[in-house]
């Protein structure tokens, strides 16, 4: 007798709600090998078993990378569009000038706009093919997996990172500026695309802390947009 085998759904906080039983799972924190301070370990594209009912679930790329990105937010080994190998060296970090991302956003708004319709027809067919034995035979939800990746893919080619998930539509520009001392502080510009415009921040340091993007970005700068 096969094992049953289900397809978590995930939610914007970066849960995973297991269809089975219905509670919500996340990976478990774990001593880091090196320091010794424990760290919320990464999801990986494979098989998992909910830690509630024992369901084994089936963890898609997709899933997999917007889980990372929510919970290791400050970390751009696992930003959207990358799935984590541990033998895959961390990407190059592309910096933002206010006036490069400002820019860049008629390229992002439509891009932002084709993954958030495309992450919804992938939540549906798979809705769909829980409750319908003959929907699981369809192409569909492979098809929008397969489109979500694909989009996963341009927004981590175009060195941006997505906050909270594909339906927020909250783009973030890493960048950096300096401190009393000339030490270097690392931000993040923020684009929300219900804005016509990049115009706030919000350091890395801040966001690591609160986790909540609304409760601690500032307006940019004046001088800052001055920055080629």
């Amino acid at each position: 007798m096969h094992e049953r085998t289900v397809l978590p759904r995930l939610l914007p906080s970066g849960h995973v709600r297991c269809p089975a039983c219905g509670k919500l799972a996340f990976t478990p924190t774990q001593p880091h090998p090196d320091t010794g301070v424990p760290h919320k370990m990464v999801l990986v594209k494979g098989t998992c078993k909910c830690p509630h009912c024992g369901t084994q679930q089936q963890i898609g790329s997709s899933v997999a990378r917007w889980h990372n990105s929510v919970w290791h937010h400050d970390n751009p080994h696992y930003a959207p569009g990358r799935l984590f190998d541990a033998d895959d060296p961390p990407p190059r970090i592309r910096l933002w000038t206010w006036r490069k991302a400002t820019a860049s956003l008629p390229f992002l708004r439509p891009l932002v706009a084709d993954l958030r319709a495309a992450y919804c027809r992938s939540a549906h067919a798979r809705l769909v093919a829980r409750r319908d034995a003959d929907a699981r035979r369809q192409p569909g939800g492979a098809d929008a997996d397969g489109e979500v990746d694909d989009l996963l893919d341009e927004v981590a080619a175009a060195g941006v990172l997505l906050h909270g998930g594909p339906l927020r539509g909250t783009v973030l520009f890493p960048s950096f500026t300096h401190r009393a001392g000339n030490r270097p502080q690392a931000l993040y510009y923020v684009w929300r695309d219900s804005r016509e415009a990049v115009d706030a921040y919000v350091t890395v340091e801040v966001l690591r802390t609160t986790g909540d993007i609304a409760t601690c970005e500032r307006p940019v700068p004046r001088t800052w947009k001055w920055i080629k």
